[in-house]
């Protein structure tokens, strides 16, 4: 996970690009230089956070807040840090907190005259609400529903907008395209990966990691409340994607807890992370879009939480149940031992995944791997749990670490043994309560498509620094290093991180070595901390992956393989 401040930084260099005319459209005229860069600078992440929740292109956001609150200079503005100007009608939206009687000026087309009227306007506690607000009352009106299907279209989207009644100035949506033509803030829109990989049906198409959503810079997701993320038929994700590959992090909870990541519409039976007050948790998962193109998350909590959501790729339908086929379903659980048993120190859970099996995948059920959450809770030592296939030896590897006391969830892809179960080993001196959650399946095979996965005979350690394993020492403090992978039939890996033996609080990331470090993270940690996290991560040209120890020390990196996607 990566700071506020620095998605700041990475902001004003961008800012700068737009007012000192790097490649764009040349110098801004000096007497607003300054004030234009402060002001981007400031309502950018606002813009963004407003795209990623509720779909407005960032652009648009910016230009029709620079055009309404005249660069957060008017009276709506100063005094009700409100940047656009929505008036009070009834409405449910969680941001306003009042009205703001203000004059304005109105146009009417039947005489083609302007007129001014005293109107009550939405105020506001912050700005970012204000712009929340501009993103809620867009998206929950049937009336600016058309305009949605220009979300890739920041001109059209504006001309929709308007043309649906949202202002009375029949030149209303000249004038943003103007700002944002002029200002170049088509530069600010979210962009996934330029050259995605190729897939077939059923296939993943593995991108850049890229953020999504920080509520960080908006509101917490209060106490047992929801968070739709719109994904299919966004930011160039087809609408028609089945499932997304994603990294979930809850920081900041004020309580304890779990997240649920399930398809928008359905009902959750199960967890994805777990957290307690003050912890900042991520685990990888693999979710089945649900609903109107969207995935939820659920504050399974008494207290709030911030959300942090970074996409790593996505999952066309399938068509066939060919090898190397993604089959996703909502996420049902499909073992407990609270239910049946604490396991016993160095003893393994068996999960029968027949039955599931059967019902998803028919007869190509054979050689199948599962996408399975892991969860330990209740531990009465520290150790860890290893999946592994039935039927063959335990692996030289982990799919997550615990200390005594603490619940751990990790996603682990796991290769399906001949008898269709699969066990979770319990790596520690201590009993401890496992719990097993399904979400899909890959279909088993030669694989032959695009994007199919290849799943490893069983996880393979490639990285632990410890021993000088993939790099020779211990990962240096803000320091980015490249291992390659040597498989030159892999468009992205699925593997599992794990940091151990640090010193400072930070974040681990992991990304193609080709490209420029991103604002996603692969894991977080606090010093004298074990953690781990699955991700599933594009490859470079060259076949590498570039990792980065984002903390004021050094740390151990450890990098278990489970498989591969096929290029």
């Amino acid at each position: 996970m990566t700071g506020p401040w620095g998605r700041l930084a990475r902001l004003l260099v961008a800012v700068a690009a737009v007012v000192t005319g790097f490649g764009l459209l040349g110098p801004l005229p000096a007497a607003h230089a300054v004030d234009t860069a402060a002001y981007l600078s400031a309502t950018v992440p606002l813009a963004q956070r407003e795209t990623a929740l509720y779909g407005v292109p960032t652009s648009v956001a910016l230009a029709q807040s620079i055009l309404e609150s005249g660069w957060g200079t008017s009276t709506l503005a100063t005094q009700a840090n409100a940047y656009f100007g929505i008036k009070c009608t009834t409405t449910t939206s969680p941001y306003p907190i009042g009205c703001f009687p203000k004059t304005t000026t109105e146009y009417d087309a039947t005489t083609g005259t302007y007129y001014q009227v005293v109107a009550q306007f939405r105020a506001y506690a912050s700005v970012g609400n204000s712009f929340l607000d501009h993103g809620w009352f867009l998206s929950h009106s049937s009336r600016y529903a058309g305009a949605f299907a220009y979300q890739q279209n920041p001109d059209q989207f504006i001309k929709a907008v308007a043309a649906a009644g949202y202002a009375t100035d029949p030149n209303y949506p000249t004038k943003v395209i103007s700002i944002m033509t002029a200002y170049n803030l088509y530069a600010f829109d979210l962009t996934h990966d330029p050259n995605p990989t190729v897939a077939d049906a059923g296939g993943f198409v593995a991108l850049s990691p890229t953020r999504y959503v920080d509520t960080r810079y908006t509101l917490p997701v209060g106490a047992n409340r929801t968070l739709d993320l719109f994904i299919a038929g966004r930011n160039d994700i087809p609408s028609d994607a089945a499932a997304v590959s994603v990294n979930i992090t809850a920081t900041q909870p004020t309580s304890y807890g779990y997240v649920a990541a399930y398809p928008t519409g359905s009902v959750p039976s199960t967890s994805t992370l777990n957290f307690v007050a003050g912890q900042t948790v991520p685990n990888a998962a693999i979710v089945r879009i649900g609903t109107g193109g969207s995935i939820t998350l659920l504050n399974a909590s008494p207290g709030s939480t911030h959300l942090i959501v970074d996409v790593t790729g996505y999952y066309k339908p399938a068509t066939s149940k060919a090898a190397g086929v993604f089959v996703p379903q909502a996420p049902v659980r499909v073992a407990d031992s609270r239910t049946t048993g604490a396991i016993a120190a160095g003893a393994d859970l068996v999960v029968d995944l027949s039955s599931h099996l059967a019902s998803s995948l028919g007869t190509a059920s054979a050689g199948a791997s599962a996408v399975l959450n892991v969860t330990t809770t209740a531990p009465q030592t520290t150790g860890y749990a290893a999946v592994y296939p039935s039927g063959s030896a335990l692996p030289n590897a982990s799919t997550l670490n615990f200390v005594k006391g603490k619940t751990v969830a990790n996603m682990t892809i796991a290769k399906i043994g001949p008898d269709g179960k699969v066990k979770v080993h319990n790596g520690s001196p201590g009993t401890t309560q496992l719990i097993v959650d399904l979400s899909g399946f890959f279909v088993g095979g030669q694989v032959t498509m695009h994007g199919g996965y290849v799943p490893l005979a069983q996880p393979t350690r490639v990285i632990d620094t410890r021993v000088g394993l993939g790099y020779p020492t211990a990962a240096p403090s803000m320091t980015t290093w490249t291992f390659g992978t040597g498989l030159q039939n892999a468009a992205a890996v699925a593997l599992n991180a794990t940091v151990t033996f640090t010193r400072a609080t930070g974040y681990l990331v992991v990304w193609p070595a080709d490209r420029d470090r991103p604002m996603a993270s692969q894991v977080n940690f606090v010093p004298s901390d074990t953690e781990a996290n699955f991700g599933q991560i594009r490859l470079s040209a060259a076949k590498s992956l570039a990792y980065a120890n984002m903390s004021g020390s050094t740390a151990h990196v450890i990098t278990d393989l489970s498989g591969y996607y096929t290029v």
